[in-house]
């Protein structure tokens, strides 16, 4: 069986070692670590470590991979040494490029200026994965003036280089950006099929993912998180116990953070909480830890738990503490925040901001809609029962003039989001029409409710889009959606409204192959897992998984159960 590339790398230094070489086992350490720090940072520990101190210690890469793999490796074994290293690491750092400059390029006795910046771009992961997005911009900046000053170095030397700080450098624009622009992630397109590294190759691709959903284009998304799954699982290598293997490492993390936004948009439950646990499992040591406990708010979010939501946010909060620069998990807080204050009928909280960032022309950080739903929702709760709703019910008694005057405040909330049209991110367009559609049928206003409905409609239908329509209370949605049904509509438009309309009172009937699924998802098999048993398709299970749900009347898995048994629907059937 072919021995793993970590340990021959490892077994390379030992050997070197071995035969009175250190300055050729600290040659090959420094050249193999970056490749294999992700997925093996104990195995990296312990071939630095190996090396005598008067080579390692001069050397700002090797003390630089030392402290990395310490912060990183799983069971944490001398992590409390990583800072000192860091610290160390940074001296060096500086003291080898003041050397360089004055020489004018690297001399013999200075580390190589490429491995200087081999060890800049690692110092600004450490900081990214600490949370601190200001201190890896800066680092990164650093790196960048470095590179320019390369003389005399080989060419795929410098391919490399730039492609390391280019993905490092998407990374944290991510996250200091909030995926405000395609710009943040576009550089790394090259880097899927080109880098060298695995990890990087999973990583970018993640990242192509994400952006794919920023500009609403989940078919693309759904592609590349495909391709960062093939790149996580294509060495098909030996492991040791001690190693993460890419498909549970931090690599993979933005193509599974791109998989939940994806089903929590479509409101699929089962899907959503699937990647979510799965973004828990593999944020190890990472930023990522933060946003696995912002999904978990989020799906709690979307089935109403608002008590295990806030708990959630407030375990995301405490770990993004002494984060700095992190924008896109703040706004995702902020909203959890504001959701939460809008479906338990509470005014949103001091500070709240009703409009976005000027450079963000898409409205991707846009949160009007939630100012929105919380002027429909009047200051009370659903009292419709609508899962998620954010727009009360408007009882007797109720003030008219008051509940006009919500209602135009919250047309004027939306109002620049309406402007923008399609050059609006779809979800939120979506969102902000629905408020617009039940404010107008709240003024009485059938006119513009019917157009903006309609709008509403033919965005979701185009992005697959489906959670904001949890948001209206159920009254407001059942009379929007059955005037919708007497208006003419493209056929995706009627499929949509065909998942909207309400349950009736007339028997349920379910086909047999809904039957089957249903069984299925009762006796606790995955979509996938369905899928292979019946012969079908994922997405075809999925598309009989949301006509179940339509046809009872339900919104997750549990309450379908419910629904079935109270119409006598029998689940006790196994696969043919």
């Amino acid at each position: 069986m072919a021995e793993r590339p970590a340990r021959l790398w490892s077994r390379s230094v030992r050997a070197a070692l071995d035969a009175g070489d250190p300055r050729g086992a600290a040659d090959s350490a420094a050249a193999g670590w970056p490749r294999f720090l992700q997925t093996d940072p104990t195995l990296v520990a312990a071939t630095v470590q190996a090396l005598p101190a008067a080579e390692r210690d001069g050397r700002a890469g090797l003390v630089t991979a030392l402290a990395l793999a310490l912060d990183a490796a799983p069971e944490g074994a001398g992590r409390a040494s990583a800072p000192l290293l860091e610290t160390q690491a940074d001296r060096l750092l500086r003291r080898g490029a003041d050397r360089a400059a004055r020489a004018g390029a690297p001399d013999a006795e200075s580390p190589e200026l490429d491995e200087l910046v081999i060890a800049r771009a690692a110092l600004a992961g450490l900081h990214r994965r600490r949370g601190c997005f200001t201190e890896a911009q800066a680092e990164l900046d650093r790196a960048d003036a470095w590179l320019e000053g390369l003389r005399g170095v080989d060419a795929g030397v410098l391919t490399l280089l730039r492609a390391r700080l280019r993905l490092e450098r998407a990374l944290v624009a991510v996250h200091r950006d909030g995926m405000g622009a395609d710009r943040s992630t576009a550089p790394v397109s090259t880097l899927t099929e080109t880098s060298m590294h695995p990890a990087d190759r999973v990583t970018a691709a993640g990242l192509m993912a994400l952006s794919a959903f920023v500009r609403d284009d989940a078919a693309a998304a759904e592609v590349w998180i495909d391709a960062a799954e093939r790149a996580a699982t294509a060495e098909a290598t030996p492991r040791d116990a001690a190693e993460i293997p890419l498909e549970e490492s931090p690599a993979l993390a933005p193509a599974v953070f791109t998989a939940f936004l994806i089903a929590h948009d479509r409101a699929e439950l089962g899907d959503a909480a699937a990647t979510a646990a799965r973004l828990a499992a593999i944020a190890h040591g990472s930023e990522w830890r933060a946003y696995a406990s912002l999904a978990e708010a989020m799906l709690l979010l979307l089935g109403s738990r608002h008590a295990a939501a806030s708990a959630a946010l407030a375990d995301a909060d405490e770990q993004m503490r002494d984060w700095s620069g992190g924008l896109l998990a703040a706004v995702l807080a902020a909203g959890i925040r504001a959701r939460l204050d809008v479906e338990q009928g509470r005014p949103l909280g001091p500070g709240f901001e009703d409009g976005r960032r000027m450079d963000d022309d898409r409205h991707v950080l846009c949160r009007a809609q939630l100012v929105g739903w919380s002027l429909l929702s009047g200051g009370g709760h659903d009292g419709g029962g609508h899962r998620g709703g954010g727009a009360r019910e408007v009882g007797e008694g109720a003030d008219a003039a008051e509940v006009a005057a919500h209602a135009a405040r919250a047309r004027q909330a939306v109002a620049a989001c309406l402007a923008a049209g399609p050059r609006h991110a779809a979800p939120g367009l979506a969102d902000a029409l629905l408020v617009d559609a039940v404010a107008a049928l709240r003024q009485g206003d059938d006119e513009g409710a019917a157009h903006s409905f309609d709008e509403a409609l033919a965005v979701a239908a185009r992005s697959g889009t489906r959670r904001p329509f949890r948001h209206p209370s159920r009254s407001d949605l059942t009379v929007l959606v059955r005037r919708a049904s007497a208006r003419p509509h493209p056929e995706q438009v009627r499929l949509l409204l065909d998942e909207l309309r309400p349950s009736t009172d007339e028997a349920v009937q379910l086909s047999e192959r809904e039957i089957q699924v249903l069984a299925g998802l009762r006796r606790g098999s995955s979509v996938q897992v369905l899928a292979r048993e019946l012969f079908l398709s994922p997405n075809t299970v999925k598309t009989h998984v949301r006509n179940i749900y339509r046809k009872l009347g339900a919104n997750d898995r549990e309450s379908a159960f419910a629904a079935a048994s109270e119409h006598g629907i029998a689940l006790d059937i196994t696969p043919r």
